[in-house]
C-alpha cells in the first residue's frame, strides 16, 4: 500500500485499472505473463549481473554429470544425482579444492 501512495496520479489511475481487469478476469494469460515480466525486471537490482551463485560441487556435479549420462543413458537422472552426491562426499579436500577454486572463479 505505500507504495501505491508514493505513485503519481496518472500511475494510480493505471494501477486502478489493472486490478479491476485482474478482477473480471479480462486480461488473457499472455498479457497476464508480459505485464509480470515487466514488473519483474523493473524491481531487479539493476547491479545484478544475472549470474548465479556456484560452488564446487555445481561445478563437480556439472563435469561428471554429462559424463555419467553418456556412458549410461537408460539410468534416471535422479539416480545419477544420487551416485554423484555419494562421490561428491567421498572425495578428499584436495579434491574438492579443486572444484572450489574452479567455482571461486566463475563467481
Amino acid at each position: 500500500m505505500t507504495a501505491y501512495k508514493e505513485l503519481q496520479e496518472s500511475d494510480r489511475r493505471l494501477a486502478n485499472k489493472l486490478i479491476v481487469a485482474l478482477h473480471n478476469k479480462e486480461i488473457s494469460g499472455d498479457a497476464w505473463h508480459a505485464i509480470n515480466r515487466t514488473i519483474n525486471r523493473e524491481r531487479r537490482d539493476p547491479n545484478d549481473n544475472g549470474r548465479r551463485y556456484t560452488n564446487g560441487y555445481l561445478v563437480f556435479y556439472k563435469e561428471r554429470f554429462a559424463q555419467l549420462k553418456k556412458k549410461e543413458k537408460d539410468k534416471p537422472v535422479t539416480q545419477i544425482a544420487k551416485e554423484l552426491g555419494a562421490e561428491w562426499k567421498s572425495l578428499t579436500g584436495d579434491e574438492k579444492a579443486v572444484y572450489n577454486k574452479q567455482a571461486a572463479e566463475q563467481r
